[in-house]
């Protein structure tokens, strides 16, 4: 007998973790247990998971199984040096946790979020129940803040360790006056409490900017990275292109080479990215260019060479007078972005922006190369 397709299966249900990282860091505080339905279905995503469960009589089972689902992968995946967050329903907090052990050993690891887009203040159960796990150690994370009802009052009476920004404050903040005052002002009587901040939604390099200049503590958003099966343990490049752009004299650790410092840097970007010395050798490339171009390692080869030779949008090759690579060493500042192509790993030629970043050293007071950035670009290929 074959399931209607309307009705939603608990079993195809399945978590999804997103990443919460330290904005001055680039540290992983923690991840995020997202429920998630079989791709293409009725009921992919909790828009679509949450309402049909309520209408199929079965809310309590789908916050069961979510719970269930969140706790073992947060046992096989998550690093115990990492905070797990799941999201709670207010109506339904009255069920028992049943945490594992395993995972109850560091309650502080198991962040509980209660979100603010249902009323907090006038439900007493609620409110009794966030106070027995907060003196069981868990932390206390107010979500949405900033969506409905939240306020001043809410976050005394909570007495949150952690608040989310909602997508709505963080939407477009670099260029919002009115929202950067209202996190300014967030941000200063919690300083005071105590409390850290996650701005959750970023998805721009302006937001996090902006975040970060407004002393947000933590972010979360498609920007830094979209929620996966597998949940990143890698440290997370920030601020790379804000360093580069405001600067070519960025300075390195003493007694360590500036390509070494540079290639560390590179290494966990999701730009594809590689450098070149002074004589044009490549002497780093990162994963993101090897998904791009589709070379394994181009590395201590010629940039100029067959396998990566440039052209420019009127299929002339771009090598030496015309090079940007070369004029930006030369010129000892940012040039670009220019429109190249190159031929791929596939023969296949492809168009993409590129970004030159010469490499100053601080120590010798001279250019010793430069990295390239490719930003792909929409265009035909051959």
């Amino acid at each position: 007998m074959q399931m209607d397709d309307s009705v939603l299966a608990l079993s195809d249900l399945w978590v999804a973790w997103q990443p919460i990282v330290d904005l001055k860091s680039g540290e992983i505080y923690g991840h995020e247990a997202l429920i998630r339905g079989t791709a293409g279905s009725p009921f992919a995503m909790p828009a679509q998971i949450f309402p049909a469960a309520t209408a199929q009589g079965i809310a309590t089972e789908l916050e069961i199984t979510c719970r269930r689902l969140a706790f073992l992968g947060a046992m096989q995946h998550i690093p115990t040096s990492q905070r797990v967050f799941i999201n709670i329903s207010n109506h339904l907090s009255q069920l028992p946790l049943n945490v594992p052990e395993s995972l109850d050993t560091h309650p502080e690891r198991l962040a509980i979020e209660i979100s603010e887009a249902e009323p907090i203040l006038g439900n007493q159960e609620l409110l009794q129940i966030v106070q027995q796990w907060r003196q069981h150690g868990y932390t206390i994370v107010l979500d949405d803040y900033g969506s409905g009802y939240a306020s001043a009052a809410t976050v005394l009476a909570l007495a949150p360790d952690i608040i989310k920004l909602d997508r709505l404050l963080v939407a477009n903040l670099d260029q919002d006056r009115a929202k950067q005052s209202i996190v300014s002002s967030v941000r200063d009587y919690t300083a005071d409490l105590g409390i850290k901040i996650i701005g959750e939604g970023i998805e721009t390099e302006s937001e996090y900017r902006m975040l970060k200049e407004l002393q947000v503590d933590f972010g979360q958003g498609y920007w830094l990275a979209r929620p996966s099966p597998t949940p990143s343990l890698s440290h997370f490049d920030l601020g790379i292109t804000q360093e580069f752009a405001s600067a070519t004299n960025l300075t390195h650790p003493k007694g360590l080479h500036p390509f070494d410092f540079y290639r560390a840097a590179i290494f966990s970007s999701s730009i594809p990215s590689y450098i070149v010395d002074r004589r044009r050798t490549i002497v780093a490339w990162n994963p993101a260019a090897v998904a791009l171009i589709g070379y394994e390692s181009l590395t201590g080869q010629k940039c100029f060479g067959g396998t990566l030779l440039h052209q420019n949008p009127e299929g002339h090759a771009i090598c030496f007078r015309t090079c940007p690579l070369v004029w930006g060493m030369a010129r000892r500042r940012i040039e670009g972005p220019h429109l190249v192509s190159f031929r791929g790993a596939d023969g296949r030629r492809k168009n993409a922006l590129t970004t030159i970043f010469p490499i100053w050293d601080a120590h010798t007071q001279r250019v010793i190369g430069a990295l390239e950035q490719f930003h792909p670009w929409p265009g035909r290929e051959n």
